[in-house]
């Protein structure tokens, strides 16, 4: 009888849990499970490891030793695996050091901030802004919706505007998407900007695209900017991301594969990352010795927008895989 498939998988985010507990329920005894994990996320893992009869490292890996199957810990640990899955996620940064970033969700503190600077009087108009190369604006969408609600029922006639480089509202979502929220916009008072890129000149000022107006005395709210992880040992886009085919294995490795925001697809969201890495698990069952047909993922791309006073938009659109112009940028830096 073969010993079970050694698999390591990096990470303690969705897309790892996801890839453990898809790889149990598929291969059972006949994969040996272990997980790395940063510290700081250990307590959470901890108890889904022991559940799932994962061994767990808690540390940072360094690098991937490819030639020896073996990823290094930045404390100098080595672990082996027979095959490898990268759940790492994404890095978000502040993409503008003049704006306020929003990292959170409509409703929460950052809308009663926001709403208490609409009202003390200071703020003459009011801009939120999604960086390039972030495809998952839903949330930017909802505290601008919410906020211009709020405001013009409470009498504030203050401008405010969305700009993003998408081309319609919501364009990963399509065309009944822009239909809908076309209306929200509308009704909030907020004016859509589409096709526009802000850039960051010296000194924090901010400018609509290279040529284009500055922003002047507007209060500016933004979405985070996302770094892959640039791992050492694996091939990179040149934001960090790791280029996978469809079943996500990463592209001119053997044994290693990815799954989640770590990879070159540009959405980053729960669900995406659930179903990327139950198709990774299948691939990894298979290759243990379970009956399991494994299907090239195909992503399907569900979104709830909450558009406030108890408004929401179911969001839908599948088969994303097969636009190619959504894929974040394919050139490779080579690593």
């Amino acid at each position: 009888m073969a010993p079970p498939l050694n698999v390591v998988v990096v990470g303690g985010g969705p897309a790892a849990l996801a890839t453990l507990q898809a790889l149990r329920d598929y291969a059972g005894g006949c994969v040996q499970l272990t997980v790395v994990a940063p510290e700081n996320d250990t307590d959470a893992v901890r108890a889904r490891a022991r559940a799932l009869r994962a061994d767990l490292f808690g540390g940072r890996v360094g690098a991937v030793d490819a030639g020896h199957h073996e990823v290094s810990l930045l404390d100098g640990r080595r672990v082996a695996y027979d095959a490898l899955v990268v759940a790492v996620g994404a890095r978000a940064r502040v993409a503008y050091t003049r704006a306020r970033t929003f990292f959170g969700q409509a409703g929460t503190v950052a809308l009663d901030r926001l709403l208490a600077d609409l009202h003390d009087g200071h703020t003459r108009s009011l801009a939120f802004v999604v960086p390039p190369g972030v495809a998952w604006s839903v949330p930017l969408y909802e505290l601008a919706i919410q906020a211009g609600t709020e405001a013009r029922a409470a009498g504030l006639d203050i401008p405010m505007r969305l700009l993003t480089p998408e081309r319609t509202p919501l364009e990963l979502f399509g065309e009944r998407a822009r239909l809908a929220v076309d209306p929200l916009l509308d009704a909030a008072g907020v004016t859509f900007r589409g096709a526009t890129t802000v850039t960051e000149l010296p000194g924090g000022v901010l400018r609509e695209g290279r040529t284009g107006a500055r922003f002047v005395r507007e209060r500016v709210v933004a979405l985070p900017a996302l770094d892959g992880p640039s791992l050492p040992g694996l091939p990179a886009t040149f934001e960090g991301f790791v280029p996978v085919d469809a079943y996500g294995a990463v592209r001119g490795m053997v044994d290693v594969f990815a799954a989640g925001a770590a990879t070159a697809y540009p959405v980053e969201q729960r669900d995406l990352a659930e179903q990327q890495a139950g198709t990774v698990a299948a691939v990894l069952a298979q290759r243990a010795g379970a009956c399991v047909t494994p299907e090239p993922w195909e992503p399907v791309v569900r979104g709830h927008l909450l558009a406030g006073r108890g408004r929401s938009l179911v969001l839908d659109r599948d088969a994303l895989a097969r636009s190619r112009t959504l894929l974040r940028g394919a050139a490779l830096d080579g690593r």
